[in-house]
């Protein structure tokens, strides 16, 4: 499912709580919104979370999804659900991230993601559990156009730090 290093460390923190569906079916909720229908998305760097939610998102919303650095398990359930988009020249709506992680100024990313990602405008998206005040040595930062999570979309990162915050005092203590 959700295999963000970010989200399996506050995850550990939160009481009495396992990784249940509730929070994929309202991201999924969430990034309905962000879709165009019957436009073009440019999903960059998918991971766990979109594996889960992508393909249905996409088919709900009659969009076609542009993968880059995608797996191959995305790939195969995007053209069975008929969303994949191969086609090089057609032009995207909207570009979408899943990072491995959030802060209060951009999205945690994997050095090798960041060169295509800083330069694109994409929104991010991934759990409020993944939020995390520390600069991990081992990620880039990225600015963000937006960010999708299970408690709403947001045009900024720091929108979401004052909601994360507001909410989950525990997880920025």
């Amino acid at each position: 499912m959700i295999a963000s290093p970010f989200f399996v460390e506050n995850l550990k923190r939160l009481p009495g709580v396992g990784q249940s569906l509730a929070p994929l079916k309202a991201i999924a909720y969430h990034l309905a919104k962000v879709l165009p229908r019957g436009g073009v998305v440019g999903v960059v760097y998918p991971k766990g979370i979109a594996e889960e939610i992508l393909a249905g998102v996409a088919k709900e919303r009659n969009c076609r999804i542009r993968c880059f650095g995608a797996s191959q398990k995305l790939c195969l359930q995007l053209q069975r659900e008929g969303v994949l988009e191969v086609r090089e020249d057609v032009p995207i709506d909207v570009f979408l991230t899943e990072p491995d992680g959030f802060g209060p100024n951009g999205a945690w990313v994997r050095p090798n993601e960041s060169e295509l990602l800083v330069s694109l405008p994409v929104v991010g998206f991934g759990s409020v559990l993944q939020w995390s005040q520390q600069t991990p040595k081992s990620h880039d930062l990225v600015p963000l156009k937006g960010v999708v999570s299970e408690k709403g979309v947001y045009n900024s990162t720091a929108l979401l730090d004052e909601e994360v915050r507001a909410t989950l005092p525990w997880l920025v203590s």
